[in-house]
């Protein structure tokens, strides 16, 4: 018996275990990225590849299939910043933060094996030099102009450098260690010991002081430094005691017509130069010989696309790339010594498009006399790929998805019987009932069609060859490209700030459908404050107007254009193809635009075209064949527009719209006086309102304030002591009215607020007491309904205003409310908290009318206890164990079934997943018992029917009777 207890005590908590995890990847998927690659290292014989990105991510990467082995992700923005990586022996040295914190993490599993904190500047943009010690077993020097460190996993020791000196290199011998910077406008040498113990020697370097310069070009080499001024190159080994520069010097028409050389790789003998003449890299390489003071020009490589050094043997190589005729890359090696290229090492490979590469690394490894290599590439698009010396691709990574600023949710179109089905009630006005009926024998006769071929001739043919129903040629099926029959499957189309595009299909794990790469796309600046941008996604038309095709419109600077131009670039969502009668580049713009918005009027084609407010404040229409239906439409009907009016960031004007050449005419004006606006919050444009009223306990109604006009400006400033400050003002753009505001003092951001229906929530941090909190508003007009047809901005209403603080656990990254298609379900708040958390917030918890103290009639309306603190369970958590990071934003869509919600977060990682805020109320549970429903409704079919024969018969016997 006992026995049995120890069985079932150890063996329950597993069975909870499951209980939990019977769902995973049913309704959710994750997908993990690591962003741009800034130090990279491929192992073959672990077969590996490690990353260190500008998205504060190091990973292990397979270098077979590209998955993710496993990665760190380090805080958010400056202080998670890798400023510099260490590629040792047994572990990989990361230095973050400007330097403050430095790690050391295995290589195998990627565990942390010790920690140290360095210097405590606060200073942004600090730039950190580390060297791997050769004097010091798995040692590591590390400075940052102020300081300098020789660290390890037994010790740290820590010194201070001279005041003023700016270092520019450092180097290690066997006397020591060397830092060359500049001190008081002279070049210094500074020697000290090897652990730093001592300060050997500090002396000028006279003959560099004639050519000082902050600028200096300098190389990285490990026995040497070699710097570059105009056409002469001084070097200074570290073998040498003396403090003079070795001069050599190259003919400036060894360089041609090229721009100004950089110096990027240089050895004892060797060095390598690179020039850019009109988006075209060259490369050359010089060499010295018999210590002559002039160099001499051995190999001139043009149309370079990038290059990396590999040593092997005490044998340098260059390894470059470039194009070489259509879609067809090369990868070359040239042995530095002989500056001869090695035939036996070269890969060859088809690209589809020829897109510059950013980033180059490659691996030599050599075995029984024979080199292989491999390289890692990463795209202007983004896109990480993997290659082996046979020209196969190991994997493709789409990194660009860590960038998204922008996403839809596009609804698949009917099939194309239910399409024949809208078209035959006509989509003219000129159809007339004979071409309707037209429509409608034509429709049976596809249907008729689509029977004989489809329902009896393929099955038909797959009975006689005895084999299974043959799959589309396509990577996608029929099935998967038309609307399912709750519409719960669409295409996520995410924007991303280096202008690539993808169609996402939210069932299989988010396959992409398609992509495409618009080049040259610079972003948008929102707000310099927060450091957000945005490349603006707009959906056109959707795919419910047959027989048009559905439309969006990506709006972006272009890069490289003068005056800031603007293109407007309009595609198919669903199938990612350029729309027709458009450019293939978009539409290039003379303007600079300084807001961008969608039609609030579709034209006759049912496309609501974009409306750009450029500097000189004059609104323009794309495309401009549906200028004259828009202007008629906006010229019956008064439209306000707002817009930020300076770059402080401190004033919000209103406009009134009208379509003409000439400015718009500005109507209302608010100045936020030593303050700046941070957030501007406005309502979902689908956002869908069930109820105009809330029923109380005690049957009467609290009718909702919905101004459909209202948003909510979010400023932060600091009072006269210093002391910084929150403010929300909720502000009605058609008047320019202030309809409330509130204050918070000693807070601060960051700040994330969400508008939906007659109420706002938004969070802060609250520098008093050291905590996160989040507050709610919300609005009423009273027992009373001022109009229940319409509403006025001119209307006197003074609304009710409800409000409450609440504290949280932590901070928000973003958030969003959850869309249904009706709004008939409750609306929760989706969060992304940090540490990679999405958590489902209910209404319940932060309603604004929950009492301090309970009444019969609140009990009754089913409000809870005003608490300060809202207990964020794991129960509302979304993605369980599958942490999403460094999220910026979340998109919420609407399904077919009521009860349903969508939900797209992204950032570092993309998740998706179904929400239900007011439970599956329109589903049947996945554990109803089919087999004993039908068993009772045939049993009480039965039994009516024998009830009814039985009472017939008693019937018949009593009126013989």
């Amino acid at each position: 018996m006992a026995k049995l207890r120890l069985f079932l005590l150890l063996g329950l908590p597993l069975l909870a275990l499951g209980l939990f995890e019977d769902q995973t990847g049913t309704y959710d998927w994750r997908q993990q990225y690591i962003g741009r690659p800034i130090y990279t290292k491929i192992v073959p014989s672990l077969n590996r590849i490690f990353v260190a990105s500008d998205q504060n991510a190091l990973a292990s990467l397979n270098l077979k299939n590209g998955n993710i082995v496993w990665r760190k992700v380090f805080e958010m923005g400056d202080l998670g910043k890798i400023n510099s990586v260490i590629w040792g022996l047994k572990e990989i040295i990361v230095v973050t933060s400007n330097g403050q914190r430095v790690q050391a993490f295995d290589y195998n599993q990627g565990f942390a094996s010790w920690e140290y904190t360095l210097f405590k500047n606060n200073l942004p943009n600090v730039k950190i030099n580390t060297v791997d010690s050769k004097n010091v077993k798995d040692s590591f020097y590390v400075t940052d102009g102020t300081g300098l460190c020789l660290i390890n996993s037994r010790e740290k020791i820590c010194i201070e450098l001279p005041q003023n000196f700016r270092i520019k290199k450092m180097l290690e011998s066997e006397d020591g260690l060397f830092l060359v910077g500049f001190k008081d406008n002279l070049s210094r040498k500074i020697h000290y010991n090897s652990q730093l113990t001592k300060l050997i020697s500090e002396s000028n370097l006279e003959n560099l002081n004639e050519n000082l310069n902050e600028n200096l070009d300098c190389a990285d080499s490990s026995n040497q430094l070699s710097c570059l001024s105009t056409d002469q190159f001084f070097i200074l080994n570290n073998q040498i005691s003396s403090d003079q520069f070795e001069k050599l010097s190259i003919q400036p028409s060894s360089l041609g017509q090229d721009s100004t050389p950089r110096l990027v790789w240089s050895s004892q003998d060797t060095f390598i130069l690179e020039t850019k003449l009109n988006e075209e890299k060259n490369l050359f390489i010089f060499k010295q010989y018999q210590n002559e003071a002039d160099l001499v020009l051995m190999k001139k490589l043009e149309s370079v696309q990038a290059f990396d050094i590999e040593t092997i043997d005490q044998k340098n190589y260059l390894i470059f790339s470039k194009y070489i005729g259509k879609n067809k890359l090369n990868f070359f090696t040239i042995d530095l010594k002989s500056v001869q290229e090695r035939q036996d090492v070269m890969i060859t490979v088809n690209v589809q498009n020829n897109e510059d590469i950013i980033e180059l690394r490659a691996s030599l490894t050599e075995k029984n006399s024979k080199l292989s290599l491999v390289v890692s590439c990463f795209f202007a698009d983004y896109s990480f790929t993997a290659l082996n010396q046979k020209g196969a691709k190991y994997f493709t990574r789409e990194e660009s998805l860590a960038y998204i600023v922008s996403v839809e949710m596009i609804d698949f179109p009917l099939i194309h019987l239910q399409e024949e089905f809208e078209d035959e009630f006509g989509t003219t006005r000129q159809d007339n009932i004979f071409t309707m009926f037209y429509k409608r024998i034509r429709t049976q006769l596809v249907m008729l069609k689509e029977f004989i071929q489809v329902d009896l001739g393929l099955k038909l043919k797959n009975l006689l060859q005895n084999s299974p129903s043959s799959e589309s040629s396509s990577d996608i099926a029929l099935d998967e490209i038309t609307r399912d029959e709750f519409n719960l499957n669409k295409v996520i189309v995410c924007v991303t700030s280096v202008g690539k595009v993808f169609g996402i299909y939210t069932s299989s794990n988010g396959k992409i459908l398609w992509s495409f790469f618009l080049r040259n796309t610079i972003p948008f600046s929102v707000n310099k404050l927060t450091n957000e941008s945005v490349v603006p996604l707009f959906v056109q038309r959707t795919a419910a107007h047959v027989p048009y095709e559905p439309q969006c419109a990506i709006v972006s600077k272009v890069k490289g254009r003068e005056n800031s131009k603007t293109r407007v670039f309009f595609f198919n969502p669903l199938t990612g193809q350029v729309s027709k009668d458009s450019p293939k580049q978009g539409y290039i713009l003379d303007q600079s635009v300084k807001q961008v918005f969608l039609s609030s009027f579709a034209d006759s084609h049912f496309l609501r075209p974009i409306l750009l407010l450029d500097e000189t404040n004059r609104v323009h229409v794309v495309p401009e064949n549906s200028f004259e239906d828009i202007k008629t439409k906006y010229g019956n009907k008064p439209t306000i527009i707002f817009t930020g009016q300076n770059q402080n960031k401190n004033s919000l004007t209103g406009y009134s719209m009208k379509l003409s050449e000439e400015n718009l005419l500005e109507i209302w004006r608010l100045n936020f006086e030593d303050e700046k606006i941070i957030s501007i919050a406005s309502k979902l444009p689908n956002d869908r309102i069930h109820s105009h009223g809330k029923v109380l306990g005690d049957r009467s109604v609290l009718y909702k304030y919905l101004n459909p006009n209202m948003i909510g400006v979010v400023t932060s400033g600091e009072d006269s002591q210093q002391v910084p400050f929150i403010n929300l003002y909720l502000v009605d753009t058609v008047t320019g009215s202030i309809v409330n505001s509130f204050n918070h003092k000693r807070c601060r951001g960051p700040l994330r607020i969400v508008h939906s229906e007659n109420w706002f929530f938004y969070s802060y941090y609250n520098m008093k007491f050291r905590r996160h909190e989040v507050a709610s508003v919300e609005l009423f007009e009273g027992a009373t309904q001022f109009n229940s047809t319409h509403f006025s901005s001119f209307d006197d209403i003074k609304p009710l205003v409800f409000s409450k603080s609440f504290i949280v656990q932590r901070g928000f990254d973003s958030m969003q409310v959850t869309l249904t298609e009706k709004g008939i379900s409750t609306k929760d708040i989706i969060v992304a908290s940090q540490y990679g958390v999405i958590l489902e917030i209910p209404w319940i918890l932060i309603d604004p009318r929950r009492p301090i103290k309970m009444t019969e009639v609140e009990r009754e309306e089913n409000l809870l206890p005003y608490m300060p603190e809202i207990p964020l369970n794991y129960e509302f958590t979304l993605n369980y164990y599958n942490y999403v990071y460094n999220v910026r934003g979340i998109t919420t869509a609407a399904s077919g079934l009521e009860s349903t919600s969508l939900v797209f977060t992204y950032g570092l990682d993309i998740f998706f997943t179904r929400v239900f805020p007011s439970k599956t109320f329109d589903m049947i549970r996945e554990d109803f018992d089919y087999f004993f429903i039908s068993t009772l409704m045939i049993g009480l079919a039965l039994g009516t029917l024998l009830s009814k024969k039985l009472a017939s018969s008693s019937n018949l016997k009593k009126a013989w009777k």
